[in-house]
């Protein structure tokens, strides 16, 4: 007895003794991280302690970190999450310290055998010989293969690999619950923010030298992304899985709010006055229409209502600033056809390998394709990821750009037939990874993907989890028969 309690005493110390301990380490670590924002470098301090939460969280629960990453990857240049480490010098950031330790922690884990990754794909296997492509491109980049190259991999590679973790990390429901909640989180913000500047004209987290009006009257959205195309295609990926949550729940108040969730998001898009964010929205609901026959029976509804509405009204409707200002607004329609001829005429000389990454503005502008009408500040682009591809690395980089998107809808398209005799497999998630591609496809023939990683961020995250939970149930069953045909 005297034993028993002697022992129980040595424990009761013994914790009270870590308890004091833990609570002095925190106390010390609290004056000294205090002290540290309070001296002038406070921003590196700021840098430091995010990447190590940033690479804690990826350690410790990797698709948390994975999702924490997408979600906070367009506020890193605004709050001192990236690293400037001067000129001549790759600069250190929240997506390029995240990549590179995602991929030492993934690789260890399969070194040690403590995961297993998906089998590799044709879809992998594209992406690949896409990468490829762009490397060479960066060999005859006007700019300087180095730019280039940190270029591709900021713009390209980070996105194709969110694609990989998420394929590896998303493998049931409740983590892609994770990642709808992920996506909810993005679109939350966006429509947040989108309304703050519309209300008080104050532009949060914008680089200088924005443009802030569309024509003389429609405020141009810049908050966060830079770009109302950029934040219209952020939401438009979003919209089919809101769409999906609305239609496919039985609790009448949850539909309710996820119903409520979809007009506010369809409100802000329409706020943005981006074309190709209409259409986008228009073809995400069309497409979904076909799949849910409330929302079929909701869109003859509006056009019964909305039809009549317009006819009598037109002369009005014709006469204001968003319809002369934004839909029939053709110089940049012009710009945008001007481009193609352009970027086909260089790529006439090089047509297998192009003419160098982002060597389309130099060249355009030196042999006279594209006027320079700003002499200060403008460059040329494209204005259509398929065609800078071209323009960068030829059809030896088009056509496996190409040939990505192609093998997604096919590997989606056996995943829906298979969902037959699959019961794990969702065919609503495919439906709106269906619907978030045509957004994202669409829209990319009106601007430069180049310029807005974010967005290709979020679509392979999409691509990736939706592909990956789906596919994954299907590879457990096949390796337990294969287990019960060896016994």
């Amino acid at each position: 007895m005297i034993a028993e309690q002697a022992s129980d005493t040595k424990l009761r110390l013994r914790s009270t003794l870590l308890k004091l301990g833990l609570a002095l380490g925190v106390l010390v670590l609290g004056l000294a991280l205090g002290s540290a924002l309070t001296s002038p470098s406070w921003e590196k301090v700021i840098t430091a302690v995010a990447w190590l939460a940033q690479m804690g969280t990826i350690l410790l629960n990797p698709l948390g970190g994975l999702l924490l990453w997408v979600i906070a990857s367009p506020y890193a240049p605004f709050v001192h999450l990236n690293l400037s480490l001067g000129a001549g010098i790759p600069d250190l950031g929240l997506d390029r310290i995240s990549a590179g330790f995602f991929c030492m922690v993934l690789l260890a884990q399969v070194a040690l055998r403590k995961r297993r990754l998906a089998p590799l794909t044709k879809l992998d296997g594209a992406i690949v010989v896409f990468a490829l492509a762009l490397a060479l491109s960066a060999r005859t980049a006007l700019r300087g293969s180095f730019t280039a190259l940190q270029t591709i991999f900021d713009a390209h590679l980070v996105p194709l690999l969110i694609y990989f973790l998420a394929k590896n990390l998303v493998y049931d429901r409740k983590a892609m619950r994770w990642v709808l909640s992920a996506l909810s989180i993005i679109a939350g913000y966006l429509v947040v923010l989108t309304v703050c500047e519309h209300l008080t004209g104050n532009e949060l987290f914008v680089v200088y030298g924005r443009v802030s009006l569309y024509g003389e009257n429609l405020k141009r959205i810049n908050s966060l992304l830079q770009n109302p195309a950029y934040i219209a295609l952020a939401l438009n990926m979003v919209l089919p899985f809101a769409l999906r949550a609305t239609f496919r729940t039985r609790d009448a108040r949850e539909r309710w709010g996820y119903g409520l969730a979809t007009v506010v998001l369809l409100g802000t898009i329409v706020s943005l006055y981006n074309r190709a964010g209409w259409l986008s929205a228009l073809l995400v609901i069309v497409a979904s229409a076909v799949f849910y026959p409330r929302l079929r029976r909701g869109l003859l509804l509006v056009l019964v209502v909305t039809v009549p509405i317009l006819a009598l009204s037109w002369n009005i409707v014709s006469g204001s600033a968003l319809f002369s200002e934004r839909l029939t607004y053709e110089l940049s329609v012009d710009y945008r056809m001007r481009a193609i001829d352009a970027v086909l005429q260089l790529v006439s000389r090089q047509p297998l390998f192009g003419v160098g990454f982002g060597s389309f503005s130099t060249l355009s502008l030196a042999e006279g394709l594209i006027a320079k009408y700003n002499v200060n500040y403008w460059v040329p682009t494209t204005h259509n990821s398929y065609m800078d591809v071209l323009a960068s690395a030829g059809l030896s980089g088009l056509l496996p750009f190409l040939a990505i998107f192609a093998i997604i809808i096919c590997d989606s398209w056996r995943l829906y037939r298979r969902a037959r005799y699959e019961p794990a497999i969702d065919r609503s998630l495919i439906v709106a990874l269906w619907c978030a591609f045509l957004a994202f496809t669409v829209t990319m023939a009106t601007l430069d993907i180049v310029a807005a990683p974010f967005c290709g961020m979020v679509f392979w995250l999409i691509v990736g989890a939706v592909l990956g939970s789906q596919s994954w149930p299907t590879l457990w069953r096949q390796k337990a028969q294969r287990r019960a045909e060896a016994v």
